[in-house]
């Protein structure tokens, strides 16, 4: 299986540039040259390295804090449900 997949690998690194196309047709749609040039630059620079870097675990951090936000958000919501029914005359 594995001489199999290390013939193959040559044959399918040859696409790799599809998605290659695909991706930049995607970006040139929605920016100028001068714009893609200008962010470029910007993650060239070592603020845009940084970003590039701690970006994973900056959308970590807010998936978690979004999670959290969420639950309470829910259980806020559960309680106020239950308190106004409960004025209604249902208990929950």
């Amino acid at each position: 299986m594995r001489d199999v997949a290390v013939a193959l690998r040559p044959e399918f690194e040859k696409r790799q540039a599809e998605i290659i196309d695909m991706v930049a047709a995607s970006y040139a749609q929605r920016f100028t040259e001068a714009e893609l040039k200008e962010a470029l630059a910007f993650f060239k620079s070592p603020t845009g390295q940084k970003l590039v870097t701690d970006r994973p675990a900056i959308v970590q951090q807010a998936v978690q804090n979004i999670q959290a936000w969420s639950a309470q958000l829910n259980s806020d919501a559960m309680e106020r449900i239950r308190v106004e029914m409960k004025k209604r005359g249902y208990d929950l």
